[in-house]
């Protein structure tokens, strides 16, 4: 997932070396949304994923059975 993300990010990247304007826009776009979901997938959801974990294995403990 972190190499297919790179390679695309640069991939797209190439698009901002273009004349026309429109090009050089979609690369800039698309690679700047990559990353930041390559961000986001590498830090914000897995503190994400455990932060909800705890707190419902927190919830269960405490429920009197």
């Amino acid at each position: 997932m972190i190499y297919t993300s790179v390679v695309f990010v640069f991939g797209f990247g190439i698009f901002m070396i273009s004349d026309f304007g429109g090009t050089q826009a979609l690369g800039m776009l698309i690679s700047l949304t990559l990353f930041v979901a390559l961000f986001f997938n590498m830090l914000v959801l897995p503190c994400l994923l455990l932060s909800i974990d705890k707190r419902y294995s927190v919830a269960e403990m405490k429920q009197p059975y």
